[in-house]
């Protein structure tokens, strides 16, 4: 087995890894990303809300601002458990990868060893 033969059968682990580097970096970065950015969306909403009440279009009791706020709390904490969640996953499926990558390293060079033997 030439160094070529090698080099070829070495070459989709090279794209795994950079696959798998990406699958463990990226989606760290982009949930990072995600929760310290201001949703437009939602600041327009809010926006819309507390004019609102500055008219007195609308008039909240103390209940309605505590479930309120209660709702926006639970939203905002069952968002951050679902994203913790698949940027682990997607990580994990990155360390997947690598332990595949080192199988077929393993795997080459020990076919390359019984070649070489015979």
């Amino acid at each position: 087995m030439t160094k070529r033969d090698i080099i070829t059968l070495l070459c989709p682990s090279v794209f795994l890894f950079l696959f798998a580097v990406a699958l463990i970096l990226i989606p760290e970065a982009d949930s990072y990303k995600r929760r310290h950015t201001d949703n437009g969306y939602s600041q327009q909403r809010y926006e819309t809300f507390v004019s609102s009440v500055k008219s007195g279009k609308l008039q909240p009791t103390t209940d309605m601002w505590l479930k309120h706020i209660s709702d926006c709390k639970a939203s905002v904490e069952a968002f951050e458990k679902a994203d913790i969640s698949m940027v682990e996953f997607i990580k994990r499926i990155g360390w997947v990868i690598f332990s595949f990558i080192f199988l077929q390293v393993i795997v080459v060079f020990e076919v390359k060893k019984r070649l070489t033997k015979s």
